[in-house]
């Protein structure tokens, strides 16, 4: 695939070969990075050592920023192989990668690369930004079209018709959907949420990406678009990006970086068509660098998108957060389109220990520990923790109590457009 910045430049219609100003509006970055398996104490790190997703397992080194990308995260002296092509041979090319995950003789090693008629007219392929400054010195329209997003108000979205997404989910549907009007997420710092659309079928997909997943998740979601607009008149597939800000250690860099790299190894044009990350999305009050935006609506007939915040996150908000919590590495698709059906889980809790310690805690000590940018959370964010903590002590590993039989929980819509459960 060629990322296509700069807008539409011509050409495929986004199908694989044989197929037809408001930090506390919202919340950010709820659970980033919890230790799940270190018991708390007075002499614990604070948030400056943890990954930059929210809730990780004890096995992942503490100054790791992933928890297993292969495109960032890297230790020093490593090397990615890349497949960039995957309708002809897989390609030999080694990109060496620094500590920050940044390819050391700049973009040509990341998207340099590919099979040339997944370019406009042949030719060679656009390189790839390496970071947001990058992107934006090469493609300055992105300033513009994020700074008419930034100043769009934030629209607070009741639970009538709206799909919530968590981190690590994902949902797609078409335009013509009975049973959902708004997909939304919020609650993200560093994360970055993208809506994939398809411009013939309107097929859309909303994510909640952290960096965890992303190899598996992002050709999923594709797929799953390009499935949905067969038969549609030809289109193109859009990216808008939302989120990320430019924080202390740069992991909203590391996962924009990331995101790029994934969708550029696939087999299929994307127009990057808004960009509204990292440092276009950052402000500074009191010397702190904070989010402007920390949540986003998407409307599914049209494609629109705006700033929002979600009071109601359900269903199930605290099982799903508990999937982060005791460290659940995929990106879930969260939504049968075809059924109209909320599928939460099944899935297990890993193994936490020391969760009765963790609930004696201060509230500053939650915070200061278990987020990667606690001078930037929302008010809700402590609650949020002890209630998802609340939730693992009463459902213990492994939780065969919620999932009898191995089966999901599914909800559907009712008449008044609340989620219940089916």
């Amino acid at each position: 695939m060629v990322l296509v910045l700069g807008g539409y430049s011509g050409g495929t219609n986004g199908l694989l070969p044989g197929q037809g100003a408001h930090s506390n509006a919202s919340s950010g970055g709820a659970q980033n990075g919890t230790n799940s398996g270190n018991l708390p104490s007075s002499s614990s790190s604070s948030s400056s050592s943890s990954p930059p997703h929210h809730l990780h397992p004890t096995q992942v080194p503490p100054a790791s920023p992933f928890h297993h990308g292969t495109t960032l995260g890297a230790a020093c002296g490593s090397t990615l192989g890349m497949t960039l092509d995957h309708n002809g041979p897989v390609l030999g090319h080694q990109t060496q990668l620094d500590t920050h995950g940044h390819h050391s003789a700049g973009v040509d090693g990341l998207g340099g690369v590919a099979h040339p008629s997944h370019h406009p007219n042949g030719g060679q392929p656009s390189q790839l930004p390496i970071d947001s400054h990058t992107l934006l010195d090469s493609h300055p329209e992105y300033k513009e079209t994020a700074a008419q997003f930034l100043s769009m108000p934030v629209k607070v979205i009741g639970p009538v018709g709206l799909l919530y997404l968590k981190q690590r989910e994902m949902v797609i549907t078409l335009p013509h959907d009975k049973n959902v009007s708004i997909f939304g997420s919020d609650d993200f710092t560093i994360c970055i949420v993208m809506v994939l659309r398809h411009t013939g079928s309107g097929a859309i997909c909303l994510a909640h990406m952290d960096g965890t997943g992303m190899e598996e998740g992002i050709p999923a979601m594709l797929h799953k678009i390009q499935e949905l607009s067969v038969g549609f008149p030809e289109g193109r597939i859009t990216l808008s990006l939302v989120g990320g800000f430019s924080d202390p250690r740069n992991y909203s860099e590391e996962l924009l970086a990331a995101i790029l790299h994934a969708f550029h190894k696939q087999p299929v044009e994307v127009d990057l068509s808004l960009a509204c990350v990292c440092s276009l999305n950052t402000t500074i009050r009191g010397g702190i660098h904070w989010p402007i935006i920390y949540g986003i609506g998407v409307i599914v007939k049209t494609g629109e998108i705006f700033p929002a915040s979600f009071p109601d996150k359900g269903p199930d908000q605290e099982l799903r957060n508990a999937r982060l919590l005791t460290g659940g590495q995929q990106i879930l698709d969260i939504y049968d389109c075809s059924l109209g059906l909320l599928r939460i889980g099944p899935f297990n809790y890993e193994p936490m220990r020391g969760v009765d310690l963790w609930l004696q805690q201060t509230d500053e000590f939650i915070l200061r520990t278990l987020s990667t940018t606690p001078d930037v959370e929302p008010p809700h964010f402590v609650s949020q923790v002890r209630d998802t903590l609340r939730h693992v002590q009463l459902n213990p590993f492994p939780a065969v109590t919620i999932f009898p039989d191995n089966r999901p929980r599914y909800y559907r819509r009712d008449e008044n457009g609340l989620w219940t459960r089916y």
